[in-house]
């Protein structure tokens, strides 16, 4: 009887013993499982601190990077900002300079402006003596060609014998002036009297000539000569009127002559 009671209490305490053995195994297991949980969320943990790490080294390195850019950039923009300030106390003084320039180019312009008036009112008078003179001058000229004009173009084969002062005549609305008409039964001698002989005053004369018939129908069947005279004929302009078939009479000593050669073809209009 006390065997049994015996081995039954052993058997009792054998089967406690092999469940808690067993509970024991299943509570290791489950320790090692969340050990391993544990230490695999560790080691993620631990990979992403140091990615973490990592990225922290690369953002510090970029802004050191930037921050030393920017302070390049602040260094740079501090010096330019002291060019600058030489610049403009430079540009200050040379604008400081051309004001007192201006200021003197004022003045200068207004004494040259006062001394041009005074210039201007000076060639007005002596143009207005001028053309005083220039009139009396060709009243001269004329007064000089008049009395030899005949014997000129006579010693030309012209039997003229009539000289005709300032002939004007209007018709239709055109008008002409001749200076000297010097004539004969035949033929008609307009001449042009100028102090100063130039291409345009031969030029119009040619256009007066041309009109002339029409405007002096009494010489419709005479033949018309030209003639340019003057006190002061330059080479080229004597060339032009002999070109032009005109005679040109002009100073040689103290009388007038006619300056065209022997072989001179006068233009009949």
């Amino acid at each position: 009887m006390d065997a049994d009671i015996i081995y039954q209490g052993f058997d009792r305490v054998w089967k406690l013993i092999e469940a808690n053995e067993i509970k024991r195994q299943q509570a290791q297991e489950k320790s090692d499982r969340e050990f391993e949980r544990v230490w695999k969320l560790f080691e993620k943990t631990d990979a992403e601190i140091e990615a973490n790490e990592a990225k922290r080294l690369q953002a510090q390195e970029k802004s050191d990077r930037e921050f030393e850019r920017v302070w390049k950039l602040f260094e740079k923009t501090e010096t330019e900002i002291e060019q600058l300030k030489y610049s403009y106390q430079e540009t200050r003084t040379l604008m400081d300079e051309l004001v007192e320039q201006s200021k003197e180019t004022d003045r200068q312009m207004q004494e040259t402006d006062r001394r041009m008036q005074e210039t201007d009112r000076q060639i007005k008078r002596v143009s207005q003596e001028i053309g005083r003179l220039g009139g009396r001058w060709g009243e001269f000229i004329e007064s000089m060609v008049k009395p030899a004009v005949v014997r000129l173009f006579q010693q030309r084969g012209l039997k003229v014998h009539e000289v005709h002062p300032n002939v004007t005549s209007k018709r239709n609305g055109v008008a002409a002036e001749i200076d000297l008409l010097v004539t004969n039964d035949e033929h008609c001698v307009a001449v042009e009297v100028k102090s100063f002989l130039s291409v345009d005053d031969v030029k119009e004369h040619k256009e007066r000539l041309e009109k002339f018939k029409m405007l002096f129908p009494r010489y419709a069947d005479a033949k018309l000569y030209g003639a340019v005279a003057g006190a002061v004929i330059p080479d080229d302009v004597a060339r032009y009127a002999y070109h032009q078939g005109f005679f040109v009479l002009g100073q040689k000593g103290e009388n007038i002559e006619v300056w065209n050669d022997a072989s001179f073809e006068p233009k009949i209009y």
